[in-house]
């Protein structure tokens, strides 16, 4: 999972996507292991609404043709 967000931050380096979405991608991984692995409530670091905002944002950035 660190080389998708490794890989979204030299997307964004290179001008292919318009933010890096790595913070993104490592928060969604860890909220991940902590539900699963520990059985805790995830940390999101903000509203859920703008996360999923920022998902719905990436989701759109993938499907992008280019």
């Amino acid at each position: 999972h660190q080389l998708k967000a490794d890989a979204a931050s030299e997307m964004y380096q290179e001008g292919i996507l318009s933010r890096d979405y790595a913070p993104l991608l490592r928060t969604l991984n860890q909220a991940r292991k902590d539900i699963w692995y520990e059985g805790d409530d995830p940390e999101l670091g903000g509203a859920l609404d703008d996360l999923v905002q920022d998902v719905a944002e990436l989701v759109a950035a993938a499907q992008e043709d280019r």
